[in-house]
């Protein structure tokens, strides 16, 4: 097989409007950055407000030259996003000049907005607004929100002694197009104590890297367990979209959350694992693009990090992975492709156990180095996997490496698979397809990389009861004639 392509990445988004153009994207990342040109993604524009549509007694100004016993207008800006706060009522917007903001204490604040007047915090257009927390207090998040109906929009967030946004009981949150950078824990953190008292996330073309560092350097001494770099917890509805997630000392996207879509993000070298559903209920996972850069700082087990994977960590008292949907992905590299484990206490009993009504279908794993596909077993009848269907994935290995490695087939079906490097064993199913599939550009980090070209055996292979794709494998774009 071609061996992988080192490409790095960088994250193209494009705003409209008062979030302007980022211009420290336009020059390949800021000084930070150890990122290049990324796969490309197909980031949709997002229209914004022009800021000559928003009545001048709605906006408020801050900039680092400012005073916090100006006015707070664009000719006499407030110095500090906390003055700014102070007097912000629903439907105001806070425009952040350009420049570094050198917090001494950490913005936490719970003013809220309304359904129709959501107070926003974003950096003025074409500006790059940074929120430097290194010398605010130790194990303290930099911006802390504990309203609701709060967007935050295109700041930069470095240096934080905790993580960089956390959203603590809020609900309406929208973070978008922030840049979150070397945080002692997660980039960005939403989560609570009560199970299910957060809904209606969104997420969306946010940058984050260089975070979780307290599990850094090798060999790792933070605790059992480490952060990480972006968290979605005890949430109802949520979106996480159009993120670049990569080279983080902690795991990638942790869902710990129900009733929400994971989708067009890219996860790339972080720690033990890019994208993981722990507990995760309703979520539909999809069109991501998980791959490794195979750089040893970020490994566990000597070892990249696996792809995607879902276990039950949070415990008996809470409901387990069910109705999950894992559709449309390609991991390239990786521990594993797909994997689920166990992770429960011996003796454990509960519902907290198995895979329940999960549908896998569509993605395409490529080259991991220990296994395509990894489903541990379920035995005690608390935490048997039940209705589970894997249909329509490419699983490619090179020649005698494991494409799947199933401890039961209990509560599993496989059907119209495709399978090269070796054998499934008890992972085959009807209308199965072997051999080389054929991709455009196998190793590659791109969408394209993985479309079956003309002449694949795998091409005319119709899969039962799939979604609206034809062929086996991922398919955004769809394989086609060219």
């Amino acid at each position: 097989m071609r061996a992988r392509q080192r490409v790095f990445g960088v994250l193209c988004i494009v705003g409209v409007g008062i979030v302007g153009v980022w211009l420290w994207l336009a020059s390949g990342g800021g000084p930070w950055s150890p990122f290049g040109t990324a796969p490309q993604r197909r980031h949709q524009p997002r229209t914004a407000t022009p800021i000559m549509d928003i009545p001048e007694d709605r906006v408020w100004f801050v900039a680092p030259q400012g005073s916090d016993v100006a006015a707070g207008s664009v000719e006499q800006p407030f110095a500090s996003l906390a003055r700014a706060l102070q007097g912000a009522q629903p439907g105001d917007t806070i425009l952040l000049r350009g420049g570094t903001y050198q917090l001494r204490s950490v913005i936490k604040t719970s003013i809220s907005g309304t359904p129709s007047a959501w107070i926003v915090i974003r950096a003025y257009p074409g500006e790059l607004a940074t929120l430097d927390c290194a010398q605010t207090e130790p194990d303290t998040s930099c911006l802390i929100l504990l309203g609701q109906y709060i967007e935050i929009n295109g700041l930069e967030i470095a240096n934080a002694r905790k993580s960089g946004i956390a959203v603590w009981g809020g609900s309406h949150i929208r973070l978008r197009s922030n840049w979150v950078h070397h945080a002692q824990h997660g980039g960005i953190y939403v989560g609570h104590d009560t199970p299910g008292s957060i809904s209606d996330i969104e997420v969306d073309s946010n940058r984050i890297e260089q975070t979780c560092l307290v599990n850094n350097p090798v060999p790792r001494a933070y605790g059992s367990g480490w952060p990480a770099a972006l968290l979605i917890g005890s949430t109802t509805h949520f979106t996480v979209t159009n993120n670049l997630v990569g080279e983080n000392y902690g795991e990638g996207i942790i869902i710990a959350a129900n009733h929400g879509l994971v989708a067009d993000n890219t996860a790339f070298d972080n720690y033990s694992v890019n994208i993981y559903l722990d507990n995760a209920q309703a979520t539909l996972v999809e069109r991501n693009m998980v791959y490794t850069l195979e750089q040893p700082e970020f490994y566990r087990f000597r070892q990249p990090a696996t792809g995607i994977e879902l276990g039950n960590e949070v415990g008996p008292a809470t409901p387990g992975l069910s109705d999950n949907i894992i559709r449309n992905n390609i991991v390239v590299g990786g521990r594993f492709g797909l994997s689920f484990s166990t992770y429960r206490a011996e003796g454990a009993s509960g519902s907290s156990g198995g895979l329940h009504n999960t549908v896998i279908e569509h993605n395409t794993f490529y080259d991991n180095s220990e296994a395509a596909l990894r489903i541990e077993s379920e035995s005690a009848p608390d935490f048997a996997h039940r209705a589970n269907r894997i249909a329509a994935n490419a699983f490619v290995q090179p020649t005698g490496r494991p494409v799947a490695v199933i401890e039961s087939l209990d509560g599993l079906h496989f059907e119209h698979n495709g399978w090269a490097g070796s054998e499934p064993g008890p992972a085959a199913g009807a209308g199965d397809v072997y051999g080389e599939p054929l991709f455009s550009n196998p190793g590659g980090l791109q969408p394209d990389d993985y479309i079956l070209l003309p002449g694949s055996p795998w091409r005319s292979s119709t899969p039962a009861r799939a979604s609206d794709q034809q062929t086996i494998g991922a398919s955004w774009p769809r394989s086609a004639e060219r």
